[in-house]
């Protein structure tokens, strides 16, 4: 199904804008990247020998020779006579081979010509800062970009030292090392906080590493920075608010759990750790079967269960339960389902109060409230008799 391109044809009979490459002697030459020449009835014996059809008018003389670039085969420069069966000879062959390695060269220079043109214009239209230094450290180009962040012109900013954007922020065995890297030989990946030519302060994420000549000598050293200060203010906020949210959850006077989509522990506060005598540590990633919570689990497990089909929040109340050293709790649980289960960060959240001390109270209370009612009842009783006797 490939095409042949034919931009350049000059023909006395025929003029082509493309033709199918299958079955030509265009193909062969291409394929075997060699110089092809036939004569009068060699066309046809070649012809029938390696299947190749007709194409336009007949010739008597043919003449391909590839135009060949870094060993590819780029196209083809291809003489034909209707006329002479003898029109081309040894000298006609050299004289069209040169013409096509000059041409090939010329193809070869101008893909050169426009990969440069390309790539320099991505370098310079870039949203990323690139800096090249010399190997002392001088700055020798700097991108449009660059400028941009950092407030240095390209004027101002050739012939200095990335040091003017030093802020004193980043720690000198941080620079040590990164020096270290790249007169090695090696790639450099690391973070500045630098200042621009204004005084402000500004986060920069770069890789600096060597480029090296022909011959494998480091001429130049590259940087490609970029600016990241919204990220790490994003990280920074971030940070702030996990650490917030853990410490209002550490705050919390009920316990806390929570669970994946698989019901392994994701979190487990210390009330929780207190509770049931068993640490953060040793239950963290393990399935909540496995803490070891001397609990009924028939009652656990079928609220969980109802809690993920129903996608609503279920109650258990009075649940008793054993800590490690043997007293017993008393406990309100609230279990609710977060996200669905196709989440990637979906899951279940368990509330607790421990209400033991309550029922302590509570027990204490009616064992009072039934002593107040026996002494009642010993009074009126003692009140009756104290009346007959009085009256006898």
């Amino acid at each position: 199904d490939q095409i042949l391109s034919l931009p350049y044809m000059q023909d006395e009979k025929d003029r082509f804008e493309e033709i199918p490459i299958a079955h030509t002697y265009s193909e062969w030459v291409i394929k075997n990247k060699r110089k092809l020449l036939l004569h009068g009835t060699e066309l046809q014996s070649f012809a029938k020998k390696h299947n190749i059809g007709r194409v336009g008018s007949m010739a008597k003389s043919w003449l391909g020779v590839p135009l060949i670039s870094k060993e590819a085969v780029i196209g083809i420069l291809v003489l034909q006579s209707y006329t002479d069966s003898k029109a081309y000879g040894t000298e006609d062959v050299r004289l069209v081979e040169f013409i096509a390695n000059q041409i090939s060269g010329s193809i070869e220079r101008q893909q050169i010509k426009t990969r440069l043109w390309q790539q320099s214009r991505a370098v310079e239209q870039s949203p990323i800062a690139i800096v090249l230094t010399d190997l002392k450290g001088n700055i020798e180009y700097v991108n449009p970009h660059f400028e941009k962040v950092s407030g240095y012109s390209s004027k101002e900013a050739l012939g200095q030292n990335p040091r003017i954007l030093k802020s004193g922020e980043t720690d000198k065995a941080e620079y040590k090392k990164l020096w270290q890297t790249i007169t090695a030989g090696n790639v450099w990946h690391g973070r500045f906080h630098n200042k621009r030519k204004d005084g402000s302060l500004f986060w920069e994420d770069a890789v600096i590493g060597p480029i090296a000549n022909e011959q494998g000598n480091t001429i130049n050293y590259l940087a490609i920075k970029q600016d990241i200060t919204q990220l790490k203010e994003a990280e920074e906020a971030f940070k702030r608010i996990s650490r917030i949210n853990e410490e209002l959850l550490q705050a919390l006077t009920s316990i806390l759990i929570v669970l994946d989509t698989n019901e392994n522990v994701l979190r487990w506060n210390s009330v929780s750790a207190k509770t049931f005598g068993i640490s953060k540590i040793e239950v963290t990633g393990k399935p909540l079967l496995e803490t070891g919570i001397d609990w009924d689990w028939s009652i656990v497990s079928e609220a969980i269960a109802s809690c993920r089909n129903s996608n609503q929040p279920v109650s258990i109340s009075d649940l008793r339960c054993r800590d490690r050293q043997q007293n017993e709790h008393f406990l309100n649980l609230d279990i609710t389902n977060f996200g669905n289960n196709k989440d990637v960060d979906s899951g279940f959240l368990i509330l607790g109060e421990d209400i033991t001390e309550w029922k302590m109270i509570q027990s204490q209370l009616g064992q009072a409230q039934k002593l107040e009612s026996i002494g009642q009842l010993a009074s009126g009783i003692a009140h009756e008799i104290n009346t007959p006797i009085q009256f006898v």
